[in-house]
């Protein structure tokens, strides 16, 4: 009885290092299948996927924005018009992926594009997307062989480049409104505070990368600053 079930399990082979007492016999394990990689697995994992894009548009999507105001704006535009946004977006999108591809040089374009748009879907729809966003392109990421460090890497990188670009483009938009029209008072304190925001912050990543005695000073201060946000927060202040 024995025999017969460990025959089923296991395949045996002879083993010639004991002559005295003839061949043995060793357990060579069988290769088996890993749970959810047949067809059955591949068809869940599909309907899932399915579904979540399905209740993403049917009905978080709705909830947020107008499928009718936003066909009648596209029927109002002119074909250069609609072709211009088309692009516009298509560009905004690539630039993303090329970004992600060129911190984490092992991940193609296509898996660059997954990421992108699979987090920004969950930042933008679900209750505190933008923290399951993280999860979900670290679950991505790390699948493909992305290491912690290479993922904080591009999550450190790749955020600078955001705060920078959105601090930036209130600007772009001021001197492209001014060569059309005059801007309003409020569009010019909104472009002029974030050139200001735009200006320190690159100034003090630019110093924080070139002196190491002002990344440390940098470093004291914001240490005070959570020393008395622990003590207010009746919390241990952490060395």
């Amino acid at each position: 009885m024995t025999a017969t079930a460990e025959s089923r399990s296991a395949s045996v082979r002879p083993r010639s290092d004991s002559p005295s007492r003839g061949p043995a016999l060793t357990a060579v394990p069988c290769r088996q299948r890993s749970p959810g990689r047949g067809p059955a697995g591949n068809f869940v994992r599909t309907a899932v996927s399915v579904a979540i894009v399905a209740a993403i548009f049917g009905f978080a999507l709705p909830r947020f924005a107008s499928y009718g105001s936003v066909l009648s704006s596209m029927s109002a535009m002119t074909w250069p018009q609609a072709l211009l946004v088309g692009a516009a977006a298509a560009a905004s999108m690539a630039s993303a992926w090329i970004v992600i591809c060129s911190v984490l040089p092992s991940i193609r374009l296509r898996e660059a594009a997954v990421v992108n748009l699979g987090s920004n879907a969950v930042a933008n729809t679900l209750t505190a997307g933008g923290a399951l966003a993280m999860g979900v392109s670290w679950a991505m990421l790390s699948s493909w062989g992305v290491s912690t460090a290479d993922y904080v890497l591009y999550t450190m990188v790749s955020g600078i480049w955001n705060v920078f670009a959105r601090l930036g483009l209130p600007v772009l938009a001021l001197l492209l409104l001014v060569t059309a029209s005059r801007p309003g008072a409020g569009l010019i304190v909104a472009a002029g505070v974030g050139l200001a925001l735009l200006t320190a912050a690159a100034a003090g990543l630019g110093l924080l990368l070139r002196s190491e005695s002002f990344a440390l000073r940098a470093g004291r201060a914001l240490q005070r600053m959570v020393a008395v946000a622990c003590r207010l927060a009746r919390r241990p202040v952490a060395p």
